[in-house]
């Protein structure tokens, strides 16, 4: 797979230095080369490079935070695919934490994507991508300790590592088999004299060493026997071996930071250099101590990365973002990790049975986000997790009684972990917990979840069946439920389901093969006698007389984590106000013990007992204070999306209504940021009826999150009471205006599209007149995508092929050297080039070479985007002209290309479409093949593009069916195509759809006669439809026999 690279070098030039870029073949085309840091001095370099700690990323950013600077790193990083910036350093300059710059991409969710490698100036291998073997790891352990060194707990290290290992799901353990670790030989302490023997004996991928590094006065690594292993040394027995591992680890201080001694004359590590010359690809080394709950999360991130077919470069960025966004996580243990590299990664390795785990990995993804610590579900599973999974597995189906709350969350997510851990099954957490504010449909929650999920996982990373139904549930989610529960090897575990009056849901529940529901409420009597699900309680029980001892002690305090419910590291709880003498923080109430449960990240939440205790008995009053005392506590912590999220709640009950919206405005500025609709009308459904006072700047995203949900009633309520002063939001405002009026499909609607997008761009260029530096860039970029929704909407609407070639060609030109600019160019071409075929007169025309060209550039430049839908949208262009020159096994090569890439990008719609336009291409006609494609399609009916495929192919299919005389279905066929006609806003019906409609018509009335029933569908079309007259006489066509004979 393709991943966009930067060649990152580094320019001094006086007291200008700075970033100097080289874009590889694929990167972002027309990144500028030279990137001066303005702040750079040699006293903020030096002070930086003495010391890695509190001051550290203050000092950093004093050094780096130039808005030149920033603006290309943020446009750099930017966009949901991965990139990997090869920093390529001399001394002096790669010792600095560049790391940090990762942080300030949180907000925007980029920075899983962001990989971060350092090497040397010397060439470039490729590095190796299919093994048709387990990936193997042997852990070497050094001495505990030497003088002038602390005494390290290596085993406690190792057991760490082992019990990341062990909590991977069971066919993640299948690719990365069971680490070896080895301290001794023979019951002797291990040499490096035995290290080539070592490695011959095991041969393994990933070489890790556990131990006391330094660099000072030498580096070295201290080996069990005592001695200090220079680097040299070190990689020489590696060589000796004849067996180079792909990966080296170093768990030990110090490997990642420069010789003081020699830090004027190197331009790497000693260990990375040494490695290289070695033949080593990569190597991860760490700058300074690591806790233990991040070196735990650090190692099971990696090996689960590796495991589904990451490279170590891409595994430490996910693991450096899982860290980053860990509030229990110590604060700058995710920047610490770096990683050097010999040569270009390949993004996705393969090992036996990656598939597999790679669904498991999506199980644990969604175990994970239930939880605000994530590092919870760290570590093996215990016996009793284990009997219990067990014991579930057994089962055909499971009644759970329980919140989903404090620790009964913490038992339930561990228990499915134990599942996927012990068995090869594709554990999936379904969590329809209804938020706080307007109740939702089931099918909202679902679809909610489903696009929750859905951002988690990165498209082509999770097999297809998966990502078809995660995207299948977003649009119909009913459709999508059905096709989950009847997945084979899964276990559906669903919080909080509906009443049993959502039967739909209930009935595809009841064909899973296993299945657990925790639910508050009693266990229904039809699904214990008449399905033979069992039923089963997860709350430990407290004694009231222990629970009132506890709250007595400290009551403010305890209703605070009552109201609380999510696990919070002992530190941040803490209460201040408090003046009667009681306890203000955990670590001062006594009984704390008595009703808190400790989780294994650390932190602490109020039993279920104990909560549902003080619940019962809380005036409001005191309920309203223990939400303050909520947000206080939350307002410590690090502001990930999830505390935010959660502090939103607690504003609400607070009835802090002035803070709550604030928050919620905040909230929706991040979840458009991260292209997140659901979650933005979520937030605001929260606020009940509050959301009329939602401020001002965020009404323009409730807006858009419900253009592109489909929902344009509430966008429409919204547009009313957007009111914005910037031209730049005005703009914006009538560029959602233009979306909303397209989906209305009247002629009227269609002049009023135009109009508001020629208002948008006219606002912009209004801003370029009259703005700043900042604020023209913004409106540059902004007018251009106007500009392109505008030939988009000439293209489409108003059939002017002529006037969007036009309008494409100028974009086009003013574009090409626009930084990040390269992935519109490419969409621009693909657009000009079918603007192009529509212009020519055929294959020898002119145009239509040149719109061959224009995919082919297109093409070439998306390559850098594979988890994007512009690449299977160019080869299904491409197969249409292939199909036009009469090049059927061309064309259905690029369509089977353009399926591949659709599947990669999780494009579902897409890869509907092209099976669709394969199928009648390749023949022959199968009815069972054809309606599977037609069911796929059917679940995009609200979209135009496949709208149009599926009431094409039902006419085929139609006419085929009608040769067959089999009238019926082809007359049913029809009718789903005359009630799509009636009830559908997918589609402006115009120029391209009349023939649609008259053989939809025509072959209704036809049909209608072979089966000796009644019909006036003729007549209907011609009052319903005014064009139809002219439209009929123009083409000689004066009956429904005639226009279905045209077929």
């Amino acid at each position: 797979m393709e991943i966009t690279r930067f060649e990152v070098g580094w320019r001094q030039d006086g007291r200008r230095s700075g970033w100097q870029c080289l874009p590889g073949q694929n990167a972002l085309l027309g990144t500028e080369e030279f990137y001066p840091l303005r702040r750079w001095t040699r006293w903020r370099v030096w002070r930086l490079r003495k010391a890695y700690g509190l001051d550290t990323q203050r000092r950093f950013w004093d050094l780096v935070e130039d808005k030149e600077f920033l603006a290309w790193w943020n446009q750099a990083a930017a966009g949901g695919h991965d990139k990997l910036f090869l920093l390529r350093f001399p001394p002096k300059v790669w010792e600095l934490p560049w790391e940090l710059l990762v942080e300030n991409l949180k907000a925007t969710r980029i920075h899983p994507h962001v990989l971060i490698a350092r090497g040397v100036d010397t060439s470039i291998p490729e590095s190796p991508r299919v093994f048709d073997k387990p990936l193997k790891i042997l852990i070497l352990k050094g001495a505990i300790h030497a003088r002038g060194y602390s005494r390290l707990n290596l085993d406690g290290e190792t057991k760490l590592i082992m019990s990341a290992w062990s909590g991977l799901p069971q066919e993640a353990r299948r690719c990365v088999l069971e680490p070896v670790i080895t301290d001794k030989i023979k019951g002797k302490a291990m040499t490096i004299t035995e290290l080539p023997d070592l490695l011959r004996e095991h041969l393994p991928d990933v070489l890790w060493f556990s131990g006391h590094g330094r660099r000072d006065p030498k580096p070295g690594l201290l080996f069990a026997d005592g001695t200090w292993v220079p680097p040299q040394r070190f990689a020489e027995s590696i060589t000796a071996s004849g067996h180079v591992p792909l990966y080296t680890v170093f768990w030990a201080c110090d490997t990642g930071r420069s010789d003081p001694s020699d830090a004027g004359n190197v331009s790497s590590p000693a260990f990375f250099a040494a490695l290289t010359q070695a033949g080593v690809m990569s190597s991860l080394l760490v700058q300074a101590p690591i806790g233990d709950i991040s070196a735990t999360k650090l190692a099971h991130k990696l090996f689960f990365s590796l495991a589904t077919g990451l490279s170590l470069e891409a595994a430490t960025a996910r693991a450096r973002a899982d860290l980053l966004d860990d509030a229990a996580a110590r604060k700058l243990d995710w920047s610490l990790p770096v990683v050097w590299s010999s040569g270009l990664p390949e993004l996705r390795l393969e090992w036996d049975s990656v598939e597999r785990a790679r669904l498991q990995f999506l199980g644990a993804e969604i175990l994970a986000r239930a939880l605000l610590s994530p590092s919870q579900l760290l570590g093996a599973p215990t016996s009793q997790e284990r009997d219990r999974a067990s014991a579930w597995v057994r089962r055909l189906g499971n009644w759970i009684v329980g919140e989903f709350s404090s620790e009964n969350k913490y038992v339930w997510l561990r228990t499915l972990q134990a599942i996927q851990a012990d068995t090869s099954l594709l554990v999936i957490c379904v969590d329809l917990s209804v938020d706080v504010g307007r109740p939702q449909t089931v099918e909202d929650r679902l679809a909610s979840w489903a696009e929750q999920v859905y951002l988690r996982i990165r498209p082509g990373k999770i097999p297809r069946q998966m990502t078809s139904i995660l995207t299948m549930m977003q649009e119909h989610p009913q459709k999508g439920w059905r096709d989950l529960c009847s997945m084979t090897d899964i276990f559906l575990a669903v919080v909080q389901p509906p009443t049993y009056e959502a039967t739909w849901f209930w009935q595809n529940l009841q064909r899973a093969a296993v299945a657990a529901v925790l639910s508050p409420n009693q266990v229904p009597h039809d699904i214990i006698n008449g399905w033979g699900w069992a039923a089963d309680r997860i709350s430990a029980m407290l004694d009231d007389q222990i629970i009132e001892a506890a709250v007595r002690q400290a009551p403010r305090l305890a209703q605070a984590l009552a109201v609380l419910g999510t696990p919070i590291p002992p530190t941040y709880l803490r209460l201040t106000g408090i003046t009667d003498g009681q306890p203000s923080t955990v670590r001062d109430w006594e009984l704390a013990d008595t009703v808190l449960v400790k989780t294994l990240s650390g932190g602490r939440v109020m039993a279920a007992a104990a909560q549902d205790y003080i619940m019962r008995a809380l005036p409001d009053r005191e309920i309203r204070q223990a939400h303050q005392d909520c947000i206080a506590i939350l307002s410590e912590l690090r502001p990930s999306l999830e505390v935010s999220d959660n502090l939103l709640g607690h504003l609400i009950n607070a009835r802090m209504d002035d803070e709550a919206l604030m928050q919620a405005a905040y909230l929706c500025q991040q979840y458009w940021r991260d292209n997140q609709p659901q979650a933005v009308r979520r937030t605001i459904r929260r606020l009940g009826s509050l959301q009329t006072d939602l401020p001002s700047e965020a009404r323009l995203i409730a807006a858009w999150a419900h253009v592109v949900l489909g929902d344009m009633v509430r966008a429409r309520y919204w547009l009313d009471r957007a009111h914005p002063v910037a031209l730049l939001d005005s703009a914006w405002k009538c560029a959602l205006l233009a979306e909303l009026l397209k989906s209305e499909g009247t002629e009227v609607s269609r002049q009023g599209t135009l109009d508001n997008i020629n208002q948008a761009v006219e606002f912009c260029t209004e801003a370029l007149r009259s703005g700043d530096d900042q604020t023209r860039f913004g409106a540059q970029r902004q007018q251009r995508a106007y500009r392109q929704n505008r030939a988009r909407i000439m293209q489409y609407l108003f059939y002017d092929a002529s006037g969007a070639a036009a309008e494409y060609h100028s974009l086009i030109n003013e574009s090409r050297n626009d930084l990040g600019a390269d992935l519109d160019v490419a969409i621009m071409r693909r657009n000009y080039a079918e603007c192009l075929t529509v212009l020519a007169t055929g294959p020898e025309d002119h145009r239509w070479d040149d719109a061959r060209t224009k995919l082919q550039e297109a093409l070439e430049a998306a390559s850098a985007y594979p988890q994007l839908p512009v690449i299977s949208e160019i080869l299904y262009e491409q197969a249409g002209m292939a199909e036009a020159e009469s090049a059927r096994a061309v064309a259905e090569r690029l369509l089977g290309e353009c399926i591949e890439a659709a599947s990669e990008a999780g494009h579902e719609m897409m890869v509907a479409i092209a099976e669709n336009k394969r199928f009648w291409l390749t023949g022959p006609f199968s009815m069972d093949t054809w309606q599977e494609i037609a069911d796929r399609l059917e679940g995009y009916a609200n979209h135009g593009w496949a709208a149009r495929s599926l009431m094409n192919s039902r006419i085929r299919a139609a006419q085929v069916l009608a040769v067959e005389h089999d009238f019926n279905r082809a007359w049913s066929l029809l009718q789903e195509n005359r009630s799509l006609l009636a009830h559908s806003r997918a589609f402006y019906i115009g120029r391209s759809d009349e023939w649609r409609i008259v053989l939809t018509y025509s072959g209704l009335e036809v049909l209608a006669a072979e089966n000796s029933s009644a019909g006036q569908y003729w007549q209907e079309f011609l009052q319903r439809y005014p064009w139809s007259s002219e439209w009929l006489e123009e083409r000689a066509i004066h009956d429904p026999a005639q226009a279905w004979g045209q077929l």
